[in-house]
């Protein structure tokens, strides 16, 4: 890829307050760089006590003329890492890329351990590190992984991968005296000044529970239990207690439908609860209605078994006696029809939900 040309600027480029042509500068920087965009690396700080006087004017005057704009900060090796990168951060004058500058002037006399480890701390918080080759070769670990900003005009450190290269000096149009030039590979310093693509904010999905399956609908005989009272030994309710009575005959505890729930109806009531299963307490509440009840399904003449059964014996405890073989005969169909008309719904002689409801009382 073509190399791109850039400077890098400090105080020592405004000898006596002197002022830069930002636009010729960068204009002479674009024609060297073959028309493609220059870039200009401005000292922004050292220690904890030096701001450039200038870096604000020539941060925004580079900008404006259309150059990408970096910064630099002189590392003093005797000032603890925390306090230079604070400094850094309160003078950064909207510069996004910041380069830690590790040269032997500003290693104050420390030991390279700690020069070592004062860069590696502020290189660390920022984007890369400037020195030479001699003085690289002092810093143990360098560049930490970071953008490397060699010095190196003679070519001598063609082993140390680097990002940018500082070649050496030349003038430049719109500035007085020398200035440092640099060059980098054009297609790796935009790469490095693209702000990195933030990670896309999650967006909540709204995951909605599946939809319970519908729980099955209620049999004629399951709906019926629900409304059924609950009955115990001395019921007041002798019709109650006959179907309860004709029920358990129907499941085949026989006994008397005389309505009264005395002993003889309670021990018949605990040998079903016992016969099917549930809790054998002797009181005929929801549970056990449901067992004594069945499905309820709709019936009709030619029909056999337990529900027919049960059908029969419900018309004999509504005072239309009929004998209770499992049969669903003429006489039944004949039984069946008076209760209907009794009660005054459609005579039809089929026993489905509402006959069925009847024959329990409910309305």
């Amino acid at each position: 890829m073509p190399n791109v040309i850039g400077i890098d600027v400090s105080s020592a480029q405004h000898p006596n307050g002197a002022q830069i042509n930002y636009a010729a500068a960068v204009a002479d920087l674009r024609q060297r760089s073959g028309g493609l965009t220059p870039f200009v690396l401005v000292k922004l700080t050292e220690g904890v006590t030096y701001v450039n006087p200038y870096a604000a004017a020539d941060v925004a005057g580079f900008k404006e003329s259309g150059a990408n704009v970096l910064g630099y900060h002189f590392i003093h090796a005797a000032i603890p890492a925390a306090s230079q990168i604070a400094y850094i951060n309160e003078n950064r004058m909207g510069v996004e890329k910041v380069f830690a500058d590790a040269e032997s002037q500003g290693f104050d006399g420390q030991a390279l351990t700690t020069v070592s480890e004062v860069s590696q701390a502020v290189v660390d918080t920022f984007d890369g590190l400037y020195s030479n080759v001699s003085t690289f070769g002092q810093l143990s670990g360098a560049p930490w992984g970071k953008a490397m900003w060699l010095a190196d005009p003679s070519g001598v450190g063609q082993n140390i991968p680097r990002l940018i290269t500082q070649t050496g000096q030349s003038g430049v149009a719109g500035i007085i005296g020398p200035v440092d030039m640099d060059m980098a590979d054009s297609e790796a310093l935009t790469t490095f000044l693209t702000p990195p693509t933030p990670e896309p904010t999650p967006v909540p999905v709204e995951i909605t529970p599946p939809t319970p399956p519908a729980p099955p609908a209620l049999t004629t005989g399951q709906a019926l239990a629900k409304q059924l009272p609950t009955v115990v030994i001395g019921f007041a309710n002798s019709l109650t207690v006959r179907r309860v009575q004709a029920l358990l005959c129907a499941n085949g505890h026989s006994l008397a439908i005389d309505g009264s729930f005395g002993g003889i109806t309670l021990a018949m009531v605990k040998a079903f609860q016992s016969q099917v299963g549930i809790s054998v307490d002797g009181i005929v509440g929801p549970i056990t209605w449901a067992k004594l009840i069945g499905d309820c399904p709709t019936l009709s003449q030619g029909a056999t078994g337990l529900d027919v059964k049960r059908m029969q014996q419900l018309l004999t405890a509504n005072g239309h006696l009929t004998a209770g073989d499992g049969d669903f005969g003429p006489v039944s169909s004949a039984q069946l029809r008076a209760f209907q008309s009794q009660v005054g719904i459609t005579v039809d002689g089929i026993c489905g939900p509402i006959t069925w409801a009847h024959l329990f009382g409910i309305s």
